[in-house]
């Protein structure tokens, strides 16, 4: 097993670089013309690989992902996997987790203790081989694994309430809503309460309400919210 580091080849693989189709390359520029008419911003630091299926199934198994999973996050080197070109795992992965973990206070302390934890990690087993076992019994001993774990649970129903809501806006804007109810009705219970939480929020407040309860800022100096009549979580 071979831990990715930060500022590897792979990991630090350009944003627009990955090979795509016309179609999710066009729904991607669509999504940052929008962010960038909203907030100010778009993705930047967030990059994105996508898998074929027989690429896919070798990367959950050295990652440690199951294998019908569609795409992961990860904040260590803030990519977004994801397995072919599923337009909503790319908006829950890339446009939801990427850029709540550049924007927001709470996804830039994620990335921060996630890399201070690869940093020890590398240190740990650098020029050893080792496997995902090995790699679980360090965390149990580590402090900052601790430290991020906590963290994580403190900080789960926003970080993932906020992909959920990015996959129904998104796939809104986009006309994709059909592709999103289908994938809703497979929700379990508690994934739905979160989704209908923020859209809710959303249609009584607005789209920029809600990225604000999220944790957003606006660049854009002719915005201006109340702070104190909005809290989404």
């Amino acid at each position: 097993m071979v831990l990715q580091k930060p500022n590897s080849e792979k990991a630090m693989e350009s944003k627009t670089e990955p090979r795509f189709g016309e179609e999710l390359k066009s729904e991607i520029d669509f999504c940052n013309e929008y962010y960038l008419n909203l907030l100010g911003y778009k993705p930047e630091k967030t990059k994105l690989q996508i898998f074929q299926e027989r690429q896919w199934n070798s990367f959950c198994e050295r990652v440690g992902l199951e294998e019908n999973s569609s795409g992961v996050y990860l904040p260590r080197n803030q990519t977004a996997f994801i397995k072919g070109e599923n337009p909503l795992t790319l908006f829950h992965e890339y446009f939801g987790h990427g850029l709540f973990c550049e924007r927001t206070q709470i996804g830039q302390r994620l990335v921060n203790l996630e890399k201070e934890l690869l940093k020890e990690e590398q240190q740990e087993f650098d020029g050893k081989e080792f496997t995902l076992e090995d790699l679980k019994k360090f965390r149990k001993q580590n402090q900052t694994f601790f430290s991020l774990d906590n963290f994580r649970k403190e900080n789960l129903t926003q970080y993932e309430s906020f992909a959920f809501w990015t996959e129904y806006l998104l796939s809104e804007k986009l006309g994709a809503d059909e592709k999103f109810g289908r994938r809703y009705d497979e929700f379990s219970s508690d994934d739905k309460q979160l989704v209908e939480g923020a859209i809710n929020f959303s249609e009584q407040y607005g789209e920029l309400a809600t990225f604000h309860g999220f944790g957003f800022s606006c660049l854009k100096s002719e915005t201006y919210i109340d702070e104190r009549r909005y809290k989404l979580i």
